[in-house]
């Protein structure tokens, strides 16, 4: 297990076959964080999802993600965001994120135009009964 914490960026293309890149990162961060077994499948679950979901979203063809990993002594960080082109549906209402059941904390913003989401896996799996969940910033 590393004791400096570190950071990977990556500008991701509207090209979801490339989402094994980002899981790839998420799992060498993972075991650098010195993940339980299965705290480090539950990552690379969630990153997987959070990517395709995330990419799903993004507005148009030449539209990019940035996702920006983070490890700790005790977690791994990912946080995604991106232009979006509306963050309202039809029905005028604020379009709700996707549930992460694999993150053990979720934060959510739309600011303007851009979208953010973080979503934090900590190191050994958790027995709470669910994800601690945040939603803040406006959709102006």
């Amino acid at each position: 297990m590393s004791t400096e914490d570190s950071r990977v960026r990556i500008k991701l293309p509207n090209a979801p076959e490339l989402v094994g890149a980002v899981v790839g990162a998420a799992g060498h961060l993972a075991r650098r964080a010195g993940f339980d077994a299965a705290a480090h499948s539950a990552l690379l679950d969630l990153t997987e999802q959070a990517c395709r979901d995330q990419v799903a979203a993004l507005p148009r063809e030449d539209s990019t993600l940035d996702v920006t990993l983070e490890d700790f002594s005790d977690r791994v960080e990912l946080t995604f965001e991106h232009e979006t082109a509306n963050s309202a549906d039809s029905a005028g209402k604020p379009k709700q994120e996707p549930a992460y059941p694999h993150a053990d904390k979720v934060e959510t913003a739309v600011s303007g135009n851009l979208s953010h989401l973080k979503l934090t896996k900590f190191a050994r799996n958790r027995s709470a009964p669910g994800p601690e969940s945040e939603t803040s910033g406006s959709s102006t």
